[in-house]
C-alpha cells in the first residue's frame, strides 16, 4: 500500500465503455523517496491494472505552493515547477493534495 490517502468513486458522467476508471484525491507522503518516487499500484485504487494515471496540480493549502506529479509505471514522481527538479529525498509532501484519474483499459 502506498503512502497516500485517497477516495475512490465511479464518475457518474463518464461513459467509457469497457474502460474502468477510478478517481479521487491523492495526498503526498510524509517522507518522499528520491530516487524512486511514491508507490501507486492498480490494487491501491481497486483496479486490475493501470494504463494511465492523470494528476491535477498538487497544492499545499497552507502556503499555496504547487508541485507537479507524474505517474511512471508503478510510482508517482514529484517535481518542483519552478526548476523542474525532482523533490529531494525525505521531503515531507504530506501537505500537498491533487485530484487524480486512474484508467484501466
Amino acid at each position: 500500500m502506498p503512502t497516500l490517502s485517497f477516495t475512490i468513486g465511479k464518475h457518474p458522467y463518464i461513459d467509457a465503455g469497457n474502460i474502468r476508471l477510478a478517481h479521487g484525491r491523492y495526498t503526498g507522503p510524509a517522507s518522499y523517496t528520491n530516487p524512486g518516487g511514491d508507490a501507486f499500484a492498480a490494487a491501491d485504487v481497486k483496479l486490475s491494472y493501470l494504463t494511465a494515471v492523470l494528476f491535477g496540480i498538487a497544492i499545499n493549502a497552507a502556503n499555496d505552493t504547487t508541485r507537479l506529479l507524474v505517474w511512471k509505471g508503478s510510482v508517482v514522481r514529484w517535481f518542483v515547477p519552478d526548476t523542474g527538479a525532482e523533490v529531494a529525498n525525505a521531503t515531507d509532501v504530506s501537505g500537498f493534495t491533487a485530484e487524480f484519474l486512474a484508467v484501466e483499459g
